[in-house]
């Protein structure tokens, strides 16, 4: 069998088993089965490994070091994905330009890259700094009539409650981020990449 084939394969059967795995590892047909102890290590044993080490090695202090890392990293809000992700783009639009950009024009590619690049990577990091400083829709006491304006109540799904941490009406379909500490129009979940919040 070549090799290319081979390689292509085991990597179809790998990403098979791990998404039966992701899919149907929780559910009570595979108790403790393999499938079951796959699933735990996948979603979340590995990452106890971390906080098992810190605690083995430096005892009570490494476990408060790996509570309050683990606090800052994932917890609160912090620019570590914004950080991470500028160094991405930033970077990778660097290796282009320092290896690549010499080539074109070449047989496959015109000059109008030498134009596109640059433009692709402003495009990019002001859409990007946009999302980032950009109102998410913080409900506030002054904001609460006219976002339950346009989100009414629908008795159902959506009934009036208070939160109990902003101490302000709760509009339909809002929601208090725990990351932020403020209720949002429309929460989906709290993104790290933009430090905010995104709406379905």
């Amino acid at each position: 069998m070549d090799s290319t084939l081979l390689l292509l394969f085991t990597y179809v059967a790998v990403l098979g088993f791990v998404l039966f795995v992701l899919l149907f590892g929780e559910s009570t047909s595979f108790d403790g089965t393999v499938i079951s102890t796959a699933h735990y290590w996948i979603t979340s044993g590995i990452f106890e490994i971390p906080f098992y080490l810190l605690g083995f090695f430096f005892g009570e202090r490494g476990e408060r070091a790996g509570d309050v890392i683990f606090h800052f990293c994932c917890e609160q809000r912090n620019p570590l994905f914004q950080i991470f992700y500028l160094v991405l783009v930033i970077g990778g639009y660097y290796a282009f330009h320092y290896y690549c950009m010499g080539f074109i024009p070449g047989p496959y590619l015109s000059s109008i890259h030498r134009y596109t690049a640059p433009a692709a990577l402003i495009a990019a990091l002001t859409t990007f700094v946009i999302a980032s400083v950009a109102d998410p829709g913080t409900v506030t006491s002054a904001t609460v009539k006219q976002t339950q304006a346009v989100y009414p109540y629908d008795g159902v799904i959506y009934t009036r409650k208070i939160c109990s941490s902003c101490k302000i009406p709760r509009p339909a379909r809002a929601k208090h981020c725990r990351v932020c500490n403020r209720c949002i129009s429309r929460f989906d979940h709290h993104c790290a990449w933009v430090m905010s919040q995104k709406r379905p």
